[in-house]
């Protein structure tokens, strides 16, 4: 929801100072992005429906727009079917999570500096 009422920024990151949270300090310090940084832009890129966008701004920022949208339909399920949500996300292995996430996170990262971020 908060995707659709911000502004994509055209730089490819920074959006999430629209939702009043500081920039970037890895940017304003270093001139580098950080592992996150063009995630909430691709995530608004995705929300108007800007997919190769979002991808191609931060492909991670397009698999936190898709599980966030999923998410949703998962809780619904698992309460029609009678489950606790918290047991629910408790049964899910951390085994193949964390280290998923810290692949994603790092190859979005590497991703990013290879393309010549900032855009």
């Amino acid at each position: 929801v908060l995707g659709t009422l911000v502004t994509p920024s055209a730089s490819g990151h920074g959006t999430h100072t629209q939702l009043g949270l500081p920039p970037c300090l890895s940017m304003e310090w270093l001139g580098m992005p950080c592992p996150g940084c063009g995630v909430t832009t691709a995530t608004a890129l995705a929300a108007h429906g800007r997919l190769v966008d979002a991808f191609r701004n931060q492909p991670l920022g397009l698999v936190a727009a898709a599980l966030l949208a999923l998410y949703p339909l998962w809780a619904i399920v698992q309460l029609a079917r009678g489950r606790d949500l918290a047991e629910a996300v408790k049964r899910i292995d951390p085994r193949l999570w964390v280290p998923t996430t810290i692949v994603l996170i790092l190859g979005s990262w590497v991703y990013k500096l290879a393309t010549g971020f900032p855009a």
